[in-house]
C-alpha cells in the first residue's frame, strides 16, 4: 500500500450552513496503481488532494502513507 485514508472529512462553516466538502472518504492506493480524481466543480477534488498532501488539516480521519500514520 502506498496511500490509504479512512473516513476523511472536511467541513466548512457552521450549522445550519455547513458545507461538507468531504464526508467520510475511504481511499486505498496500491503500489503501481494510477489514480485519477475527477468530478464536477465544487465536488471536493482539490480539497481531497490538499488534505492528502498535508496542506489542509484533516477532520476525523486516519491516513497512512507507505505504512506510516500521519494523523489519527
Amino acid at each position: 500500500m502506498v496511500l490509504r485514508t479512512e473516513a476523511l472529512k472536511k467541513y466548512y462553516g457552521k450549522d445550519p450552513n455547513t458545507v461538507k466538502a468531504l464526508d467520510g472518504v475511504d481511499l486505498a492506493i496500491q503500489e503501481g496503481e494510477f489514480v485519477a480524481v475527477f468530478g464536477t466543480s465544487g465536488s471536493g477534488k482539490s480539497t481531497l488532494l490538499h488534505m492528502l498532501g498535508g496542506w489542509i488539516r484533516r477532520q476525523a480521519a486516519r491516513s497512512l502513507s507507505a505504512a506510516r500514520i500521519f494523523r489519527e
